[in-house]
């Protein structure tokens, strides 16, 4: 028995190596190499069948076997240009120009009750009548004869195969394919790193038994790279860097996506470039990492004695309405053990040396437990309220009612306090002024520890900080967290890394984290990182300074890092590009070797991209849909692909599109309102796809929308594998439907055009079906004369059961059996 390991790991911690789209890889069979498959009941007394496999002959061997199965099915070549079935004392024969050595042809059999339909890359070929084929314990073989070839995508399916996304035969399969429960075995040949040929039916839906199959002498792996029809391409997917945490994306949905698209840079009319949120990660100077202390894991110890965290000059940075005003507030909470009290020890500093400008916590009277807030040099005072010697959950932000005494709400342990009046200066200033210039620290001075230090630029009520004491807000994979506060997240340091204490969790490397967590466990994939041009204008002004072009290379060529590579989505831009394509220059001059670098364009070539530099860019995303209604048309689609072509762009490097949202709202012919997601429940109540894959429409809130059904963007996906384009990508993941809902339509690309996103396998166990015969012969003595079936199926709705017990059934009588 061999051991399946799933390799599990943080992929966030691995090289580039695992990130390259997955290879294409095919089995090679010499005279007398086949994969034994093993016993397939499935098929047993089958009349209703189907059979696909992709081959490539070296030589053209009448009788050479490409499968078997006793002595009674076989597929076998016949004389020139044709392929024999024999099965169950009959024959019918595929007949085709196509079918000649050295040259890559798919072919389905698909029976239906015995009426045999043959196809050669997908056009019909032959057809006649078969017996159904034979009960066998007898393994399935592919090869096993005097084939000499290649042999690639073998799929069996115990029922008639339907018409629906063409069969499939230019797309690889996964989890998602209809027709799952009928498919028996699939064979995709690309788990290079695993000795036995992996059976995916058994990684779609794991079963008691499996089909995987063992190689012999003469069969080997080989890497396909002259397949054009089973082409494997991108099949990207954007992600909003500031909203993926508040849709609730699916792990499914990310393995749908080879590709992954984070908007998450902006760039400004200085040329420097920034993460949308920043990474505020913290130093340690003179503090201690503990692994526990009084039942929390993971805290600070300052040591009072010159003892801090250093944090960055983003830290603390309350958005500044037009009106100078602080607009949404912001807040300071942690959990806090003071081993002493220290007067004039900081909580949080981020001010001028005076105190004049910036914000401030501190420690004041020992005797009075003073708490002080400084913002720009006025104080306010709470007193009485700060335990020592125990863990408290303290914070701090603006109340702003009106008084001095009310300008902040203090919280200890979610029980409110207030400034002491007398104690405090007459203000109700609560706006901290000129402190970007400064670095926040915090503990300054600190006898004592911290734990889940946060640092908002938002105001909380008491209610939520409350709810913080119990868990803070944190994104992960398939769960929504409200938009508002993790779009105005400053930091949060809960020093649980003992290698990087200062580690801030509410930072654009955790957001990447959380997304590369979904892909934990698979290989064929990348992601990169695309800078917004549209929300700050500063890039006009910076790609027309050839200086400001340098910094702006620079600033990506150190972003990049953690990434697979960088795309730059500058809107709008129309007409001629010749200082974009300078800034390209200078970004491939320094952009670190193995990282990719692509541009974003529009539709009808509006971006002109200058031609003599198309061949220096990895790709071009092209952005074919709305806001405007036409770019939600088939046609719309199909003609922009084409004008991109007639302006110079190859296919190999045109990446095409489509949209999980809609257009502009319409109101008699005039676009009125903005463009809405289809979770607004478009794909609802009796939704049915318009079969042509034409544009969609839907009437919301008194507006029409525009938008793509399922059968457009299968269409779109096909378009691109037909022209062998580099591949399809869309806006966005979060506005799709749930990746198990009917209509999704990253599901219905992946129909046309499969990620490849595959489970990292080094070793299989291989459990084919076993007879009676395969008992142990110490049980065989114990078993009455009858006949038996042996099942795997679930018993009194009690799981499967290991994979070393079967079930015997007589009669409608259970007796559990050990097998070998």
């Amino acid at each position: 028995m061999r051991k399946q390991i799933i390799l599990t790991f943080f992929v966030y911690l691995f090289s580039f190596t695992l990130h390259a789209q997955v290879d294409n890889y095919c089995i090679r069979l010499a005279s007398g190499g086949q994969v034994d498959c093993g016993p397939m009941p499935e098929l047993d007394e089958a009349s209703s069948y189907s059979l696909q496999w992709w081959m490539n002959a070296d030589a053209w061997t009448p009788g050479a076997t490409l499968f078997q199965r006793g002595s009674d099915f076989s597929v076998v070549l016949g004389e020139n240009k044709r392929v024999l079935f024999n099965i169950g004392g009959k024959q019918v024969t595929a007949a085709s120009n196509n079918l000649v050595t050295g040259q890559w042809v798919q072919v389905t059999a698909v029976i239906t009750n015995g009426s045999a339909a043959l196809y050669v890359n997908g056009s019909r070929s032959g057809s006649g009548k078969l017996s159904p084929i034979s009960t066998s314990k007898a393994s399935f073989i592919i090869g096993g004869g005097s084939y000499e070839g290649r042999i690639d995508e073998v799929r069996i399916w115990n029922n008639v195969l339907s018409t629906d996304y063409d069969r499939f035969i230019h797309n690889t399969l996964n989890k998602w394919v209809p027709q799952l429960d009928d498919l028996v075995a699939y064979y995709k040949f690309d788990q290079n790193l695993c000795p036995d040929i992996v059976d995916y039916k058994a990684l779609f839906a794991p079963s008691e038994y499996n089909h995987h199959g063992t190689l012999s002498d003469g069969a080997q792996r080989e890497q396909v790279t002259d397949n054009s029809g089973l082409p494997y391409l991108l099949c990207g997917a954007y992600t909003n860097n500031n909203r993926f945490y508040d849709r609730a994306v699916d792990r499914d949905k990310y393995l749908l996506a080879n590709d992954l698209i984070i908007l998450g840079l902006n760039c400004f009319n200085d040329g420097h470039v920034k993460v949308k949120t920043p990474n505020n990660h913290a130093t340690l100077v003179e503090a201690d990492y503990l692994e526990s202390f009084e039942g929390r894991s993971g805290v600070i110890r300052f040591n009072g004695e010159g003892s801090y965290l250093e944090c960055t000059k983003e830290t603390l940075a309350p958005d500044i309405n037009d009106n100078g005003i602080a607009a949404t507030g912001y807040t300071f909470e942690t959990w806090l053990y003071l081993d002493e009290w220290t007067e004039g020890a900081y909580l949080f500093r981020k001010e001028s040396g005076d105190g004049q400008k910036g914000f401030s916590i501190r420690l004041g009277s020992e005797e009075k437990k003073q708490v002080i807030v400084r913002v720009n040099g006025k104080q306010y005072v709470n007193i009485n309220k700060m335990p020592v010697g125990e863990w408290v959950h303290f914070a701090v932000t603006p109340f702003a009612g009106g008084t001095t005494r009310l300008t902040f709400l203090f919280s200890f342990n979610g029980t409110e306090a207030w400034s002491n009046a007398s104690a405090s200066d007459s203000s109700t200033d609560y706006t901290p002024t000129g402190m970007e210039n400064y670095v926040a620290t915090i503990g300054e001075g600190l006898k004592g520890k911290m734990d889940e230090t946060a640092i908002w630029n938002l105001k909380f009520s008491l209610d939520q900080i409350k709810s913080h004491m119990a868990e803070l807000p944190m994104p992960a994979i398939g769960k929504s967290i409200t938009a508002d506060p993790m779009l105005k997240v400053s930091s949060l340091y809960l020093y649980d890394k003992a290698d990087r204490p200062g580690y801030d969790s509410y930072s654009q490397d955790e957001w990447l984290a959380i997304m590369k967590s979904a892909y934990q466990g698979y290989r064929g994939y990348q992601i990169r990182i695309s800078v917004d041009g549209d929300t700050n204008k500063g890039w006009q002004t910076t790609i027309a300074n050839a200086n400001l072009r340098k910094v702006f290379a620079a600033d990506i060529a150190r972003l990049s890092e953690p990434y697979d590579g960088v795309e730059l989505d500058l809107e709008w831009m129309d007409g001629t590009q010749t200082n974009l394509g300078l800034l390209c220059d200078e970004i491939l001059a320094v952009l670190p070797k193995g990282k990719t670098l692509m541009v974003s364009a529009h539709q009808y070539g509006a971006y002109k991209y200058p031609k003599e530099k198309i061949q220096t860019i990895d790709g071009f995303t092209f952005q074919q849909y709305g806001p405007q209604n036409n770019w939600f048309s088939y046609s719309s689609f199909v003609n922009g692909a084409q004008a991109f072509q007639n302006y110079g762009f190859p296919n190999n490097k045109m990446y095409l599109s489509y949209s999980t949202t809609t257009s502009g709202g319409f109101l008699n012919g005039t676009q009125k309102a903005a463009i809405t997601g289809v979770r607004k429940g478009f794909f609802d109540n009796g939704y049915v796809p318009d079969a042509a894959g034409n544009y969609e429409t839907m009437e919301y809130n008194g507006y029409t929308y525009y938008f793509m059904g399922p059968t457009q963007v299968y269409l779109r996906a096909k378009y691109v594998v037909d022209n062998n384009m580099q591949g399809i990508f869309y806006w966005d993941m979060g506005n799709d439907v749930p990746t198990a809902h009917r209509y999704s339509l990253p599901k219905a690309c992946n129909y046309a055009l499969s990620a490849n996103v595959d489970t990292l396998i080094t070793e299989v166990e291989v459990r084919h079906p076993v007879g009676i015969e395969s008992l142990r012969s110490d049980e065989r003595s114990t078993i009455p004369e009858g006949v038996y079936t042996l099942s795997g199926i679930r018993v009194d709705g009690q799981s499967p059961l290991p994979p070393s017990v079967y079930i015997l059934r007589k009669d409608k009588k259970v007796t559990k059996r050990i097998v070998q």
